[in-house]
């Protein structure tokens, strides 16, 4: 019987183009019904560039790397070919995993032109979560890799940098 208790709340209905203000009694059943179909559903599919990685960057000269992740295409290809089995890793979900290549350029596109996450995953196809773990994961090989072989570069090649770009 409490179960059955009626919740009673006031609802506008259209009757024949009448607007009338009915109080309408809801089991706890119905109201379970009613909140259910008022959740809301899954989020949309967004749409995203498909192929990018695969098909377009390949086409790159090693001037487009440097313009695009700030380094050549000669370097990336070291630095994936030091970093890349740090950079695979046990996957849990049903999604395919992301290439070290695309995870690498993913970071160097991120990192040279501060784009949003958002806008990275629009471009590599992938969502703005997978984009945060792409960066972190490669930040964190990057800097164990590399410790020993990064340092900041003084003024005056700053500049120098800063005119070359």
């Amino acid at each position: 019987m409490v179960d059955k208790l009626v919740l009673g709340y006031e609802l506008f209905v259209d009757e024949d183009e009448d607007n009338t203000l009915k109080t309408v009694f809801v089991t706890n059943n119905s109201m379970i019904e009613i909140l259910f179909f008022l959740m809301p559903t899954r989020r949309p599919i967004l749409p995203r560039i498909q192929g990018y990685t695969e098909k377009v960057l390949p086409t790159f000269l090693s001037e487009d790397y440097r313009t695009h992740f700030r380094v050549s295409k000669e370097l990336f290809e070291q630095i994936l070919e030091k970093i890349e089995p740090k950079l695979i890793f046990v996957h849990r979900s049903g999604h395919e995993q992301i290439s070290p290549y695309k995870q690498l350029l993913l970071f160097l596109c991120y990192m040279a032109n501060m784009e949003t996450f958002r806008e990275l995953g629009h471009y590599f196809g992938i969502g703005r979560s997978t984009v945060h773990k792409c960066i972190t994961l490669v930040l964190d090989v990057f800097i164990d890799s590399f410790i020993d072989v990064i340092r900041w570069p003084s003024p005056q090649r700053q500049n120098e940098i800063a005119q070359e770009i």
